[in-house]
């Protein structure tokens, strides 16, 4: 049986011991999509402990971004094919708080970018499908198709939107794309097809 890794959720970056910035994704896309690949393949899950989806136990947790690249970091590999609908923070704070800071005065808080953990991803599996959140649908296409040209392991990466409150998105693969798909239960259901065609099944 082919040998799926699923990186499912929100992370969060601490600001101080008990605060966080995180994002706005709810991890049910992934719980979508896994719930069609879970029959046919062999699914090893790191799901953020933010989603309030009906997991198996041994799916492994995670809340901030550095928990999640300690976990992917650990793996061993041998997968045929790992998928990333993860929202995985882009910065880190520079000048984290081991303490409560006092909510009566106002602070300034610089954000660094992260380092990128795709390549990680590369080591230890054949073949990548990576996930783009933008404002609009036009920005998260483009930035999709630029992700498809930096490496042939990719073999798509999903592209989404939140416009007007409503989830739109599309497959983007680095030479043409899908039209665009409205609602994440469809959104899953083209996801799979797509991996089916990869990996048989």
């Amino acid at each position: 049986m082919k040998r799926i890794l699923l990186i499912v959720g929100p992370t969060a970056v601490f600001i101080d011991s008990v605060r966080v910035i995180t994002n706005i994704s709810s991890g049910r896309l992934g719980f979508l999509l896994y719930s069609r690949l879970k029959e046919n393949y062999d699914v090893d899950l790191l799901v953020s402990s933010s989603t309030c989806f009906d997991w198996p136990r041994d799916a492994r947790r995670f809340f901030t971004a550095d928990e999640l690249f300690s976990l992917i970091k650990s793996l061993d590999g041998g997968y045929d094919l790992a998928v990333n609908l993860a929202a995985i923070s882009d910065f880190r704070v520079r000048s984290f708080s081991p303490d409560k800071l006092p909510s009566d005065r106002a602070y300034s808080i610089e954000l660094v970018p992260r380092e990128k953990f795709w390549p990680y991803l590369l080591d230890i599996s054949e073949a990548l499908v990576l996930f783009k959140l933008e404002p609009s649908l036009y920005l998260a296409e483009k930035e999709a198709q630029q992700l498809c040209s930096r490496s042939g392991k990719i073999r798509f990466v999903v592209a989404n939107s939140l416009e007007e409150g409503n989830y739109k998105g599309k497959i983007v693969f680095e030479d043409h794309c899908s039209g665009v798909i409205s609602g994440r239960e469809e959104m899953a259901r083209q996801i799979s097809i797509q991996i089916k065609d990869i990996l048989g099944g």
